[in-house]
Parts: structure tokens; sequence; C-alpha cells
């Protein structure tokens, strides 16, 4: 399935602030737009700090998504998705990348963490 998530700041009145803004997220997935609820953006927010932290290990590794896809055996188009925080990963396919990046799964799970609190 393809997700497309559209970022759309909203303007909603209120008695003492007309001007707040808010940042509504809404999922489009099969043309039907639904507003995300709160974990959906957690989990968005958390998806996009795996990504970063792939990433950032890949390119320290001097590596392309090719050839950790090679070495990891986790197809290419998965690894970008994984980058650009549209899936998430399973256990095995932490493993895979770690054993692939030559780390212990912990390091990159604490990548993770790192991203995630920045």
């Amino acid at each position: 399935m393809y997700y497309i998530t559209i970022y759309i700041l909203w303007a909603i009145a209120y008695r003492n602030n007309p001007m707040k803004w808010h940042m509504i997220i809404f999922n489009y997935q099969k043309g039907v737009l639904k507003l995300a609820t709160n974990d959906d953006k957690k989990k968005l927010i958390e998806l996009l700090a795996f990504g970063r932290a792939l990433r950032r290990l890949r390119k320290v590794n001097q590596l392309t998504q090719d050839e950790l896809s090679l070495y990891s055996r986790v197809d290419r188009s998965y690894i970008s998705e994984l980058e650009n925080g549209e899936k998430a990963p399973s256990l095995l396919t932490i493993i895979s990348l770690a054993n692939a990046l030559h780390i212990k799964p912990s390091v990159l799970i604490e990548n993770f963490e790192m991203e995630f609190k920045e």
C-alpha cells in the first residue's frame, strides 16, 4: 500500500485565541483523507527517527543503499522506505541491518533513541 502523509497548518478559532495554529496530519490512503490520531503522529515521529539513525549509520560505514541491501539481504526499496519513515522494521530486519553495518542491534536502537530525543 502506498501512503502519503500531508502536513497541513490548520487555524482553529478559540474564544480566547482566534489565531491559535495547530498542525493536523492527514493520512491519504486509497483516495480517502482521514485525520491522524495522536498515536499515528507519534508513530510517524518514531519512524522518521529510526530512518535518520539508519541513514546516518549507513553513511558512516560509507555504504550505498544498494550495498547495504546486498549485505543485509533486505530489499533496497524497503531500506529507502525505512530511511524515509514510511515503514516500520521487524526485529529480524533490524538484526540483518545491524549485522550488515557491523554493529550490534542494540547500537542501532541506541542511535534511534538519540535521534528520537532530538
